[in-house]
């Protein structure tokens, strides 16, 4: 991929800036159970992002691309 990224335009919208899932009431849940379960609790923080290209021509992609690479090494 070859990004122009002064003059694509990329522009990010964020439906919603960021926060803890808690949709069950409750942030920290417990992993495990029983005594597997002790001092082990999980939260996860959820960022809902996407991203557009105001001008994606400037932009390209090569693809099938295929040949051997040559290595040069300098003796000393």
């Amino acid at each position: 991929m070859l990004l122009d990224k002064a003059n694509s335009g990329w522009i990010c919208y964020e439906s919603e800036p960021g926060k803890w899932v808690d949709e069950d009431g409750q942030i920290l849940t417990r992993i495990g159970s029983g005594s597997t379960g002790r001092d082990a609790f999980e939260a996860w923080y959820r960022i809902r992002k996407q991203y557009h290209c105001r001008y994606p021509a400037y932009n390209a992609r090569l693809d099938g691309i295929t040949g051997t690479s040559l290595v040069v090494v300098r003796a000393e």
